[in-house]
């Protein structure tokens, strides 16, 4: 009587551990992949602020960003029209660290002020900007995988019933 609920509680241990497993690397797959991600933000549209105001972006450090006009007119406004992307020295993208670094839009001068929509790529907040913790941060999933699997074999490998089921003789 004593084994054989030794052996029922071992194969419920073993149900669990996998259960949990299963639950605990798809969140933490999935928060690797938030981490190491940078963030596409395509066609978003903003109201550009006056001449020399600033106005926040969504995400920090700010990469290969273009503004068109959002109304799409092929009209020339300072030499920005629908077609054709806003040129670089009518606006500056810069990183604002007020605890959390921020990236603002800033209309200069000669800048055009109104609807416009942005394309960049940004680092989402809790982005890892080193390679090697990129790289380290995903083999934490393949770590922990492995980790799991070692457990769960070990623990099949000592039940007396999953050997009996299994077939394996000691």
């Amino acid at each position: 009587m004593a084994k054989s609920m030794k052996g029922i509680g071992m194969m419920i241990s073993l149900l669990l551990i996998g259960l949990l497993g299963a639950i605990f690397i798809s969140s933490i797959a999935d928060q690797t992949t938030k981490v190491t991600t940078q963030l596409n933000v395509v066609n978003s549209t903003i109201t550009a602020p006056a001449v020399n105001s600033t106005t926040n972006l969504i995400g920090k450090r700010i990469n290969d960003f273009i503004v068109y006009n959002a109304t799409g007119s092929t009209t020339d406004i300072n030499g920005f029209n629908g077609t054709a992307p806003l040129p670089a020295g009518n606006f500056t993208i810069t990183d604002v660290d007020d605890g959390s670094l921020t990236a603002t839009y800033k209309t200069l001068d000669n800048g055009f002020v109104g609807s416009i929509n942005v394309s960049y790529t940004t680092d989402p907040e809790g982005y890892v900007t080193s390679t090697g913790g990129r790289n380290l941060t995903n083999l934490l999933v393949i770590l922990f995988a492995i980790g799991l699997l070692i457990g769960f074999v070990t623990m099949v490998i000592n039940s007396e019933n999953a050997r009996r089921i299994l077939g394996i003789g000691r």
